[in-house]
């Protein structure tokens, strides 16, 4: 407690308005404003103002336009990330449902576009790519002749064409026994991809891996495609981590 000063004669209980560790922080300052002419109590509180704002960080005075725009440029690859063209994945299995090949392509453009800024790739619009190769009167399958790839990647700017298929898989069943009663269902699926310079024509990159889907009761998997979707995203997110592996690698260091 101090004496107030427009009133002598009254006095503060400041305890009853703080916890018991500020009492006496805020009793010895103000006690010192009281002899310094009020100079103490102005100095504090620019002393709490610098702290509330370093609690509050920097972001407290970038407008969200800003921070917008940080964020945005931070998932974006670096302006020197090759530009790569990606070709729909071919779909080899007695299954063809489309969803199939259009999974391991929808993993493959996630992966890459969301890896780190300046280790990931500029992947080119398809719609962009599907308007050149009918310019060309170039097919999808066609582009696999060397002649063809290079001549869509000098007409796009582009450095690199993905391409992939889903080769080989599948559907396993467990025995029923007396200690596992229950039959389960899973499938394995390998997929194939290449990446080629379309500069020099050379195969910078070609690999393949086998995803395997969760095993589920025999009786729940109604249909086998929705399994084999689960195996090939498996897949492809092993060979999308091994193309960016090779890509920082010093030997992959083409890519």
């Amino acid at each position: 407690m101090y004496p107030d000063q427009q009133n002598p004669n009254r006095i503060f209980n400041w305890q009853s308005a703080l916890k018991p560790d500020d009492t006496l922080i805020i009793c010895s300052h103000a006690y010192y404003d009281q002899i310094t002419g009020g100079e103490a109590m102005k100095t504090l509180s620019l002393v709490i103002a610098g702290m509330m704002a370093g609690l509050l960080g920097l972001s407290a005075f970038i407008s969200p336009q800003q921070q917008a725009a940080q964020a945005q440029e931070s998932t974006q690859p670096a302006v020197n990330a090759p530009r790569l063209i990606m070709m729909p994945f071919s779909n080899r299995l007695r299954d063809q449902d489309p969803t199939i090949a259009q999974t391991a392509l929808d993993h493959f453009q996630t992966e890459l576009l969301s890896s780190a800024s300046g280790l990931g790739f500029r992947v080119l619009d398809q719609r962009q790519v599907n308007a050149t190769l009918q310019q060309l009167g170039f097919t999808q399958q066609s582009v696999a002749d060397s002649a063809q790839a290079l001549e869509l990647g000098r007409r796009l700017d582009a450095d690199l064409l993905l391409s992939g298929s889903v080769t080989v898989g599948k559907i396993h069943t467990s025995e029923v026994t007396r200690r596992q009663p229950t039959e389960y269902t899973w499938a394995s699926i390998q997929v194939h991809v290449t990446v080629t310079d379309l500069k020099t024509g050379e195969v910078l990159f070609s690999s393949q891996a086998t995803g395997q889907s969760e095993k589920y009761p025999t009786w729940k998997s109604e249909r086998f495609t929705s399994l084999i979707r689960e195996a090939v995203a498996v897949a492809s997110h092993e060979l999308s981590e091994q193309l960016i592996r090779s890509r920082v690698s010093e030997k992959g260091g083409r890519l």
